[in-house]
């Protein structure tokens, strides 16, 4: 009888764990989930318009003689086009700042395209940059039912690992697999992505469900760094 007792009981805590791994299963799944939403339904295009001064050097097979090099002929307008996200408060959206700074061009003017349809056109007044992340700022309204997202930030020269522990180090790992990008490990080896890269300038990257960084460039493959996921393609919020 006392055997039998120890049996269901084990049993009874079996049954209680299983349903406890799937109740947690589900919870995980379904945050993942309302992360995805949340950020895609925060991103915004932007489409930028550029001027660019042609000057008599940029037309030239030899150097020019004097200053006469320095004469510009014509500007020419051309556009460029990026990801952002929207910020919590809905009047920023935050874009890596090479998005909104070329050393031979002139920003001219930023028409955001959100999710909803709506549209701004913001000058390059508008426009502001810290660090590597470029923040444009425009009235709350024009976002409309929108929701923007909270930023968890980290102190200038840390990096999300530094700050977050080994539990960033495994979402990074994450979440450049889920784009597709390859692993090269210290030996210099690549394991083989499971997907196409599909990784985009301006793809936030989230950390227990707060924004902490913004691609800023696409890498070929990613890998490790003294242990660590390399940061350096990733431009991170600070305080």
């Amino acid at each position: 009888m006392q055997r039998m007792k120890i049996i269901l009981t084990g049993l009874g805590l079996l049954l209680l764990s299983t349903a406890q791994a799937k109740q947690l299963s589900a919870d995980v799944i379904g945050e993942n989930l309302n992360h995805a939403v949340a950020a895609q339904q925060a991103k915004v295009q932007l489409t930028l318009t550029w001027e660019h001064a042609v000057r008599v050097q940029d037309l030239m097979l030899r150097p020019a003689r004097h200053k006469a090099g320095n004469t510009i002929v014509r500007k020419e307008t051309r556009t460029t086009s990026c990801q952002g996200v929207l910020l919590a408060g809905n009047t920023q959206v935050a874009v890596p700042a090479v998005c909104v700074v070329q050393a031979d061009s002139s920003l001219q003017n930023i028409r955001l395209t959100f999710v909803n349809g709506r549209h701004a056109d913001i000058a390059q007044s508008g426009v502001s940059v810290e660090g590597e992340l470029g923040y444009i700022t425009f009235p709350a309204q024009v976002a409309g039912e929108l929701s923007g997202l909270e930023v968890r930030a980290v102190r200038p020269g840390q990096s999300l690992q530094d700050t977050f522990g080994s539990d960033m180090t495994l979402a990074l790992h994450r979440f450049f697999t889920s784009f597709g990008i390859a692993f090269k490990n210290r030996a210099g080896l690549s394991a083989s992505a499971p997907n196409k890269n599909r990784l985009q300038v301006g793809e936030p990257v989230f950390f227990q469900g707060k924004l902490v960084a913004l691609v800023k460039h696409i890498p070929r493959r990613y890998g490790e760094l003294g242990g660590q996921v390399s940061e350096n393609s990733l431009a991170l919020f600070e305080r």
